[in-house]
């Protein structure tokens, strides 16, 4: 009888270590499992992040090459106005400087 009771507890000891043994692997895989989880959302965030930078990095660019485009269509038009500008009033001093010969001549 008491070869019973202590091949009884034996047993209950094996496998109380067993079980032990399993929780044990458990918590080391359950321990891997959220290690891979939170590298892989650190990467995604990374990669978001990484994305959104570049986008708006090239949002910028465009913005500025539209403003720089705008500004140099502003600055061609300026300058067409002012060669206008200018041809007027050069036509007008040779107007006025070759009326000025001809009453000198008459």
């Amino acid at each position: 009888m008491e070869e019973k009771v202590i091949e009884r507890l034996l047993e209950i000891d094996r496998k109380a270590q067993e079980i032990q043994l399993k929780r044990e692997q458990n918590l080391r895989e359950l321990e891997e499992s959220y290690k891979k989880q939170i590298r892989e959302m650190v990467e995604n965030y990374e990669r978001d992040i990484e994305e959104s930078s570049k986008k708006a990095f090239n949002d910028a660019v465009e913005e500025g090459e539209r403003e720089a485009d705008e500004i140099r269509r502003d600055a061609e038009k300026t300058l067409k106005n002012m060669e206008e500008v200018f041809l007027k009033i050069k036509d007008d001093i040779e107007r006025e400087f070759f009326l000025k010969i001809f009453k000198v001549k008459r």
